[in-house]
């Protein structure tokens, strides 16, 4: 039989070897065009978009001693009276009770004091230094800290003004602020006061 002349155009083997290689080329040419759009998209040294990665979440604010978050004040919910310029709880010191009597305090230059009629207090031993009754109530003298009363009389009398909830009054350096859950003053400067209530308090 006779065989076809050598070097015959397009023989089948040869045939499939350039299909096979003009897939290639062509799967290459298109890596080569997408690889490119990419980076005209994004651009050298772009960051990803910051949504991508969810909501950022924040550390809650640190607590001081008395529970309260660091940056609060006593009364600085509600517009504080000066009863050095406002008399309505007296002149020349401000004395005033909770609504519900059991609270009575007592403002004047150097010293605040409040008395609790009722109380459930768990108190340490009276210091030897005491010799009158010991932790009636508490007492913000001076720049030191809050200290359990030691008194042989009372600042509760029924005829006070009342600090209604919520209300706060300055007296010098001193902020006390009247609440449901008992009446707290503390010297913002200093850092340091006291909160009582009917079942507890709170020296700081």
């Amino acid at each position: 039989a006779a065989r076809p002349p050598v070097g015959a155009p397009d023989s089948p083997p040869r045939r499939n070897w350039k299909v096979i290689a003009a897939i290639v080329v062509a799967a290459v040419a298109g890596a080569g065009i997408a690889l490119t759009a990419v980076l005209l998209l994004t651009g050298p040294g772009s960051a990803p978009d910051p949504a991508a990665a969810g909501p950022a979440t924040t550390a809650p604010a640190p607590a001081d001693a008395a529970g309260s978050p660091a940056s609060t004040a006593p009364g600085a919910e509600a517009p504080v009276i000066d009863a050095e310029k406002d008399h309505r709880f007296g002149t020349g010191s401000a004395q005033f009770a909770t609504p519900s009597g059991n609270i009575a305090c007592r403002m004047s230059s150097g010293e605040v004091r409040c008395d609790v009629l009722q109380r459930t207090w768990q108190l340490p031993p009276t210091p030897a230094s005491c010799t009158q009754t010991f932790g009636t109530g508490a007492v913000l003298a001076g720049s030191g800290p809050g200290e359990l009363s030691c008194v042989g009389d009372t600042v509760a009398d029924p005829s006070l003004a009342k600090l209604a909830y919520g209300e706060s009054v300055r007296f010098g350096d001193v902020v006390c602020a009247s609440k449901e859950s008992g009446m707290r003053c503390e010297n913002p400067q200093t850092g340091h006061g006291f909160a009582v209530a009917r079942a507890s308090y709170n020296l700081f």
